[in-house]
């Protein structure tokens, strides 16, 4: 492995891990989810934070333009408000800002309440119109008693890992398997070596030319006499008389 490839590989299959082993291991209160607006008259603003198996510190923060109410109620404590008799776990009451922690209790639901309504407890603010609000509150946890942002974060930094790993690998195979491919050992050879045939194209040579005979012009040559000789003509009569009537003959002389 040359010197560049190894000033990559080796920090990042060092660096990857470590960044990987502390975001998995952030505590829970590491990062705060804010939520801000206004709450209506006679309405209020109820935030589920989440569950814990563990004891944990839980922060929250509020400020409003108004005077408000903020509680903060367990799961059994957040189905009798408003109207019924509910004892929160932390009250701020007829306050503009409140800024308090708790401590969770295991497998324990928690829900953040920013009240601008005439509730049943007596000693809560009587609403004198729309609430704009900001607050901030602990991550909703899961039951490990992570956060749910730090889990998202995890696996979003364990997936580039996972990529990065890969990226890593590809490149020291492709390095190893072709870059340094060691080359195949030249075939020995036998001392005597043949000439090498050298073809030579054949050399036709060109026939003489054919004489080109003129066609004399032919003579007329009478046909041979006939062999055949006529047969002699019949003998005649010694009448030299004129000839005889149609139907009669003369005697013969």
């Amino acid at each position: 492995m040359n010197n560049k490839l190894k000033a990559f590989v080796i920090p990042a299959m060092i660096i990857i891990p470590i960044l990987f082993l502390a975001m998995a291991s952030a505590p829970a209160d590491a990062a705060a989810n804010k939520k801000g607006g206004t709450i209506d008259y006679g309405d209020s603003e109820n935030i589920l934070v989440g569950t814990w198996t563990t004891s944990n510190d839980l922060h929250f923060t509020v400020k409003s333009n108004k005077t408000i109410d903020v509680y903060v109620l367990t799961s059994s404590d957040f189905f009798n408000y408003p109207s019924g008799s509910f004892t929160p776990v932390e009250a701020v009451e007829k306050t503009t800002s409140a800024d308090f922690k708790i401590k969770s209790d295991p497998s324990e639901s928690y829900y953040l309440i920013i009240d601008n309504t005439d509730n049943s407890r007596s000693t809560d603010a009587i609403p004198t119109g729309s609430a704009a609000y900001n607050a901030t509150y602990p991550n909703f946890l899961d039951t490990a008693g992570h956060t749910v942002d730090n889990i998202v974060s995890t696996c979003i930094l364990g997936a580039i890992a996972v990529v990065v790993i890969i990226i890593v690998v590809i490149i020291v195979i492709v390095y190893f398997v072709v870059l340094r491919k060691k080359p195949q050992p030249p075939v020995a050879q036998s001392p005597y070596t043949a000439a090498p045939v050298q073809y030579q194209q054949p050399v036709y040579q060109q026939q003489p030319q054919q004489p080109v005979y003129q066609q004399q012009p032919q003579q007329y040559a009478p046909p041979p006499p006939s062999q055949y000789e006529p047969p002699p003509p019949p003998p005649q009569s010694g009448y030299s008389g004129p000839p005889a009537p149609p139907g009669q003959q003369y005697p013969p002389q």
